[in-house]
């Protein structure tokens, strides 16, 4: 089996690492794009207000709520991605690991830009299995490219309780995370 180490680097977890610096970078691109939306505001009306103390105090406390306003709307979701990551270190102790062939694409109802895979293989019980992926891949730049993985061998853990396929990458991902 794997470290955890080395199961920070699978697939799965690389991509939700991803979505969470994509997240703080949307987080901060917003705060940025209200604060210089602030002091332009600022700057252009600053003559037409002689009363400077309201001025100066309404435009910072309405940036300041609307920035807080996005964060709650990202902040709920970063806080998913984080625990899945940890759900998925946590199952990956009890899950059995399995090689798949990614051969049954599906679009993904939630992200109409992703790929997940309906993933078919027998348990060591000799337990028919069938069950999807994570929508992890994708043609859009700066996603795990589609024609990398179709048709593909790849290692998979399988946690039963859950019904959880973690998908680790390709036939022998560690041997490429480990050279790096």
């Amino acid at each position: 089996m794997y470290s955890r180490e080395e199961l920070k680097q699978c697939l799965e977890c690389r991509w939700r690492k991803k979505q969470i610096k994509l997240d703080l970078m949307l987080l901060g691109i917003l705060a940025a794009v209200f604060l210089v939306f602030g002091l332009f505001e600022l700057i252009l009306h600053l003559d037409d207000y002689k009363d400077y103390p309201d001025l100066l105090w309404i435009l910072p406390t309405t940036l300041v709520g609307f920035l807080l306003l996005i964060f709650l709307f990202i902040l709920p979701w970063m806080i998913y991605t984080y625990t899945d990551y940890k759900k998925v270190l946590k199952l990956s102790e009890q899950a059995e690991l399995y090689d798949v062939i990614l051969d049954h694409p599906s679009t993904s109802w939630g992200y109409r830009g992703a790929v997940y895979y309906t993933v078919r293989f027998q348990t060591n019980d000799r337990e028919n299995i069938t069950a999807d992926t994570k929508p992890l891949w994708s043609s859009l730049p700066g996603v795990f490219p589609i024609e990398e993985y179709n048709n593909k061998k790849i290692e998979i853990l399988y946690h039963k309780e859950e019904n959880r396929v973690i998908v680790l990458g390709l036939k022998d991902w560690n041997k490429n995370i480990n050279k790096k």
